[in-house]
């Protein structure tokens, strides 16, 4: 899963451009592109996005009828597991360049 935001404060800044923004609450710019994340709101959409992969790897395994346990691992290492599993059996893991054999 890939995630987070752009931070174009500087284009803006370089550009000229000034932004004014009417926030109420302490998260109400957070997915502004006028500035980056705070380091609290860095590590909530971090734990946003394992809870979501955590969910889409579980539906996945439920839907394919596999063990609970190959997928508790975090992901890094479930990839490298199903990568290795995958060279054993003789299968290529990735495709091949256009025009290669």
């Amino acid at each position: 899963m890939i995630g987070g935001k752009l931070d174009l404060s500087g284009l803006f800044e370089r550009i000229g451009v000034g932004l004014d923004a009417v926030e109420r609450g302490a998260r109400a710019g957070m997915h502004s592109a006028a500035r980056g994340f705070t380091d609290e709101e860095r590590e909530l959409v971090r734990g946003e996005m394992r809870s979501l992969y955590e969910t889409f790897v579980a539906r996945v395994a439920e839907g394919r009828g596999l063990a609970g346990r190959w997928w508790s691992a975090p992901p890094r290492a479930a990839c490298s597991r199903w990568a290795r599993a995958r060279a054993r059996s003789g299968r290529r893991t990735r495709r091949p360049a256009r025009g290669a054999r």
